[in-house]
């Protein structure tokens, strides 16, 4: 009766001896399992079996409500993503992750890391809200050794992964990218993206956050290279990128002070704030 709303999370096929499979299988059900926030999916279930081709492995489901629209990134390279998704739709978007971000990381003594933040794990629902998912890479910092950060999966680090840093900071770090990505609608790794008419648009080895950075040592504004979407002015494009630049700080990466400047819940609250200017322009 319900089949049509409910999808496959992810399936895991847990090797009994292969402890980094087994911890990112237990890390995304325990986390879903414990917490509730806007941003996070709801666990509906989940079902597990011995494989039936060997014993050894172990196979888990986890089932979520289903969401039509698909992944972030998806709708970002299409060739319509600039008609389909507004200044404040996007807005919205950032708002809400750094809310569920600021949530997971100030959930004391148990803060979360959830290690992977980029487009390509952020779904929406029909009501274009973002929900973050994959927290197979997720841990808590003050619970975890040295030794067991460094067992995570580095090619998960999607956007961090250059960064020789704290989880918190990888986190932060990341945010900053999806921020400029949402609102920039660029790729944003170095080598090449996907232009607003679906086709591949090869770059020089620059990332997008370099490329921003560099125009701002230049006391110079990075320009929409898009067509502006609905909403779209020129003070909230510039407000956008001076409120992500401290993200992208990677000189005061390990420094508590850092982490302080620009805790995501600060950023929660200026995207709100950012988001009722935009909604009170739209009504007059």
């Amino acid at each position: 009766m319900y089949s049509s709303h409910i999808d496959v999370l992810s399936k895991y096929y847990i090797v009994l001896n292969n402890p980094r499979a087994s911890r990112a299988a237990c890390s995304e059900l325990r986390i879903l399992q414990r917490f509730r926030h806007p941003g996070l999916p709801p666990l509906v279930g989940y079902a597990y079996d011995v494989h039936s081709g060997s014993p050894d492995i172990i196979v888990l489901q986890l089932f979520t409500p289903r969401y039509s629209i698909g992944c972030l990134r998806n709708l970002l390279s299409a060739q319509d993503s600039c008609s389909k998704l507004d200044a404040v739709q996007r807005l919205r978007i950032l708002q809400t992750i750094a809310s569920t971000l600021s949530f997971l990381h100030n959930n004391k003594p148990d803060e979360v890391c959830h290690g992977n933040v980029c487009s390509r794990c952020i779904m929406l629902t029909e009501f274009m809200e973002p929900i973050l998912f994959d927290f197979t890479n997720a841990y808590s910092p003050s619970h975890s050794s040295e030794s067991e950060e460094e067992s995570l999966n580095p090619e998960a680090y999607y956007y961090a992964s250059h960064l020789q840093c704290s989880g918190l900071f990888r986190d932060i770090y990341s945010f900053g990218v999806l921020s400029l990505e949402v609102w920039l609608n660029e790729e944003p790794m170095a080598g090449y993206w996907t232009d607003n008419h679906g086709s591949p648009v090869v770059s020089s080895d620059v990332s997008l956050a370099e490329r921003v950075i560099c125009s701002t040592a230049r006391k110079q504004t990075y320009p929409l290279k898009v067509p502006p979407f609905k909403y779209w002015s020129a003070e909230l494009h510039q407000n956008v990128l001076e409120f992500v630049r401290p993200c992208l700080d990677t000189k005061q990466q390990n420094t508590a002070n850092c982490l302080e400047k620009v805790r995501l819940g600060h950023l929660d609250r200026i995207y709100r704030l950012l988001l009722k200017r935009s909604e009170k322009s739209i009504m007059f």
